[in-house]
């Protein structure tokens, strides 16, 4: 017997929803920023111990606060997104050596 599909959260599906809209947005405005995207993975979190608004790692993984990602308008989200590529494609992780 199968094992039962586990039960997504609502403000999850939300946001996976809300992302793909954005995604379509660069791929036909900002054809650079669609192409950048390309390159990156996203995750939703409700822990604020990770992060209380957003952030991208040195991988190329974007990580959003749910309770701060509801609060934005699609042209908001859109900036963000644009906003912490530009940390991955510009590598300021690694260039910030050990600089708190």
């Amino acid at each position: 017997m199968p094992a039962a599909a586990a039960k997504k959260n609502p403000r999850h599906e939300k946001f996976e929803t809300k992302l793909k809209i954005v995604m379509v947005a660069f791929a036909r405005e900002f054809p650079f920023w669609g192409v950048m995207s390309e390159r990156c993975s996203f995750r939703v979190t409700e822990k604020t111990d990770l992060t209380s608004t957003a952030c991208m790692d040195r991988f190329g993984t974007m990580t959003f606060n749910l309770d701060f990602w509801e609060k934005l308008t699609d042209r908001q989200f859109l900036f963000l997104v644009a906003h912490e590529i530009s940390h991955f494609i510009f590598e300021h992780l690694p260039r910030r050596g050990d600089r708190d």
